[in-house]
């Protein structure tokens, strides 16, 4: 069963039919040579019944006919025209003038309807127009005044969606020939991944530096912050093994668990690193401290360590509301850890 709706394309026209025609297309194209993307569907859905009334407009001209006359007529001969208003007794009664009820009940006769054309004489609709049946979409979105289509599907639960996308942008371009009135634009989880991916980057460089100056202040020294910095980057050692072994991808929510993550690392090397310079001052060489420090300060670093993991446990692993949003937070506390 698919978790996510990561694939989704953007197709944007100012011809209607051509912008439909590419989004059917497309939609083709992934589930011939997508198989692995479910459910692809047109978010355009096909509603109501509608009879469209189609104009030569060439013939309507040389007879001297205009659009306005042609769409009057129409609107006259289907909903009715108030002609006139008559007073009886104390109230005022419109006239309506329209088709007979078993005129406008089905298709409308279009030989049923004239206008006038040069000279006054009178045209049969059916010379100038005709009737296509079709069905109207049950909405209609616009983006930029164009039509925009989405075509969109679902990914098997694990599936990367950034690779996916790759995939997919490659297949589009061999297979798919876009008109040039058709504009297209890749969106989805993988588009936002991309995006945040900045957002992210700097979000990080901006806690550390915070987590930096703080300590460098405390320890009033620039060099116990960079040794105890080098504790982070073996965090990511545990958070990669422990996606890789439940074959899931990292997503945007698992970047936030890494920026919460460092602080709770750095804690533990602070604690080691404070004890340490404690044992310098009382006259040991660097590798007793070191030794000591780390046969004294285990036991309180591994507890700390196992009540975090104990606690983030049952949001990394068991499902329940919510489960995909707050779940990759408590792996990534879980595998950092």
């Amino acid at each position: 069963m698919s978790t996510t709706s990561s694939i989704d394309v953007s197709l944007s026209s100012r011809n209607v039919d051509s912008v439909m025609k590419t989004a059917e297309e497309l939609r083709g194209i992934v589930e011939r040579y997508l198989p692995e993307v479910e459910n692809p569907v047109v978010n355009i859905e096909e509603g109501a019944s509608q009879l469209q009334i189609t104009i030569d407009r060439d013939r309507a001209a040389a007879l001297g006919i205009s659009l306005a006359t042609i769409a009057g007529e129409i609107r006259t001969a289907m909903d009715g025209t108030n002609a006139t208003t008559i007073s009886r007794g104390d109230r005022l009664l419109n006239i309506q003038v329209r088709l007979r009820d078993n005129d406008r009940a089905g298709k409308p006769n279009l030989d049923a309807i004239a206008v006038n054309g040069r000279g006054g004489e009178r045209v049969a609709l059916s010379n100038v127009a005709r009737i296509v049946e079709g069905r109207a979409p049950t909405a209609i979105r616009h983006e930029n005044q164009e039509r925009v289509v989405r075509v969109s599907g679902d990914l098997p639960e694990g599936a990367a969606a950034t690779a996916y996308q790759a995939l997919l942008k490659q297949t589009v371009g061999e297979h798919l020939l876009l008109p040039e009135d058709v504009k297209i634009q890749f969106l989805g989880e993988a588009a936002e991944v991309e995006k945040f991916n900045t957002k992210i980057l700097f979000i990080i460089f901006t806690a550390v530096f915070l987590v930096f100056g703080l300590m460098a202040s405390q320890f009033e020294s620039f060099v116990d912050p960079i040794i105890i910095f080098f504790s982070i980057p073996l965090l990511f050692i545990g958070v990669i093994w422990i996606y890789k072994i439940g074959n899931q991808a990292m997503s945007m929510f698992s970047a936030v668990g890494i920026v919460a993550l460092v602080g709770v690392v750095v804690n533990n090397g602070i604690v080691l690193v404070d004890y340490t310079n404690t044992l310098r001052a009382r006259g040991l060489e660097v590798r007793d401290a070191c030794l000591e420090a780390g046969q004294n300060r285990l036991r309180p670093i591994l507890m700390t360590t196992l009540s975090t993991v104990i606690a983030m446990a049952p949001i990394a692993f068991f499902p329940g509301a919510g489960a995909d949003t707050i779940q990759p937070i408590g792996k990534t506390f879980v595998g950092g850890l």
